[in-house]
């Protein structure tokens, strides 16, 4: 987790270069020990000034970098770091370069999770090997290998720019250790596996949907009928949508179909004589989110108050965009809101 712990101490960013045609936004939150509440931001990148995502926490106070989200708004590949600025002195956390749409996200002790343009999830898997590793396979398989490959040594498979195809027909013992990620591609067609057994038992052929299958199957010998889709509605967002909310409607997403996964309220010095209600409405002009925060007197104002919520709300289309607005003016301050969808 990152912290800053001193009144010298801010969270900042930074592109390695200017951007091509929109600048990406980042999304943070955090937390004050001891607590005084809690606070965000939604900010755009500047191009290769830095920009502070989150400023020095007061003192005798430790700030907690709760969550961080940088969203690839523009339509090319981007380099960005993030850095502790304390003082004098810069010290760097990340350096992450993302391709255009893709979205990286740091989620407390977590670690980064990057997400593609259709929000699929990246991983990226290391394995170290320090004894005699037997691998059957049947067919051919297509392996790209950087440099020369010296059977028994440590292979560098660093680039794509070499390859070497490889034909097995036997045993295949790999008796080398390697250190750095393993990269394997698929090329072409995809690949095809002819699993015939599982711990020397045969395995019957795959069956149709909703029909029994034949012979031994992996697991159980049953099979579903039915099965409902499940959403996961922590799913990471492919577009993010941040408004200034006002009691005038403002649309976000498109008109196709899609869905809301997140929505992060955040109060700035609210001063209202009325409830300060946010309303969600879909492209069918029906309200499916509500959220009010009670009736704020003329003497009282409310600090940077955050609330999240993680949900799945279907977008009905109806061939318009959903849209978003306050149900009754402010007196002073703002409300921003920013929508995660898919």
């Amino acid at each position: 987790m990152i912290t800053l712990n001193a009144t010298t101490e801010s969270l900042q960013a930074v592109l390695s270069a200017p951007v091509a045609t929109a600048e990406p936004i980042a999304n943070i939150a955090y937390a004050d020990t001891p607590s005084t509440g809690a606070g965000g931001n939604s900010i755009a990148f500047n191009g290769t000034t830095a920009i502070t995502l989150a400023s020095a926490p007061a003192a005798n106070t430790q700030r907690c970098i709760r969550t961080l989200s940088i969203y690839n708004a523009d339509s090319a590949t981007i380099t960005f770091q993030i850095y502790k600025a304390a003082g004098a002195g810069n010290f760097p956390y990340h350096k992450i370069t993302l391709p255009a749409g893709y979205n990286a996200s740091l989620e407390g002790d977590g670690g980064w999770r990057i997400t593609d343009a259709n929000g699929n999830f990246l991983e990226t898997v290391q394995a170290k090997q320090s004894g005699s590793w037997a691998v059957s396979v049947t067919g051919t398989v297509a392996v790209t290998q950087n440099g020369s490959w010296t059977t028994g040594r440590t292979w560098a498979l660093s680039s794509s720019t070499d390859s070497i195809d490889v034909v097995q027909g036997g045993s295949w013992t790999v008796a080398a250790t390697q250190s750095g990620p393993w990269t394997v591609q698929q090329g072409g067609s995809n690949w095809t596996f002819n699993l015939s057994q599982v711990n020397a038992v045969a395995l019957g052929s795959p069956s149709a949907y909703g029909t029994a299958p034949t012979g031994n199957v992996l697991g159980v010998n049953a099979f579903v009928t039915n099965f409902p889709t499940v959403y996961d509605p922590l799913d990471a967002p492919t577009s993010l949508a941040a408004l200034a909310l006002t009691t005038t409607n403002q649309t976000f997403g498109t008109s196709a179909a899609q869905y809301i996964n997140q929505i992060i309220v955040d109060l700035l010095a609210v001063t209202s004589t009325a409830n300060v209600t946010i309303q969600i409405f879909d492209g069918g002009n029906n309200a499916i989110y509500v959220r009010g925060f009670g009736v704020i007197s003329s003497a009282t104002t409310i600090y940077n108050v955050i609330h999240i919520d993680n949900m799945r709300l279907p977008l009905n289309n109806a061939g318009n965009p959903p849209y978003a607005k306050l149900a009754n003016a402010l007196t002073s301050g703002s409300v921003d809101l920013t929508i995660g969808f898919r």
